[in-house]
């Protein structure tokens, strides 16, 4: 494919190679898109439950495992995602303040926002998400 936009010693661009391959290029970008898609919501799955050194997402507080579990992957089309719980609960965590206000943090481990965090520092999982894909092939 790397010959297919120089034209030929005649001076007539190989046009013929590229419109004879160009269904063989689609199917590729599109399975790399797909495989950098699925690594990004990996990423920020892992990021939102667990923390994350590449967002700096502490992820859950995890007292009776109900929470982190419950974020889960929900596909809503073929290349549209997102990442949910639906624990009534799980927002009020996420904020920081439940139903009689603040939420005292009593949980060695993960804390509050990990869903914002991830959410702004998306590049930043993007760009691994790349580099996992490019590393794949």
């Amino acid at each position: 494919m790397g010959n297919s936009w120089r034209p030929s010693q005649k001076g007539k661009a190989k046009t013929g190679y590229f419109v004879e391959h160009v269904g063989e290029v689609h199917a590729k970008i599109t399975s790399r898109y797909n495989r950098m898609h699925e690594n990004l919501q990996d990423l920020s799955l892992e990021s939102i439950q667990n923390g994350s050194a590449i967002t700096g997402a502490k992820g859950q507080p995890v007292d009776e495992f109900q929470l982190l579990p419950s974020y889960h992957i929900e596909r809503l089309g073929d290349r549209t995602s997102r990442i949910i719980s639906y624990l009534p609960y799980a927002w009020g965590i996420e904020i920081g303040i439940g139903p009689h206000g603040p939420i005292t943090l009593r949980s060695s481990v993960g804390g509050f926002h990990s869903i914002k965090i991830t959410v702004s520092a998306i590049d930043k999982l993007a760009r691994v998400a790349l580099q996992m894909t490019e590393a794949r092939g």
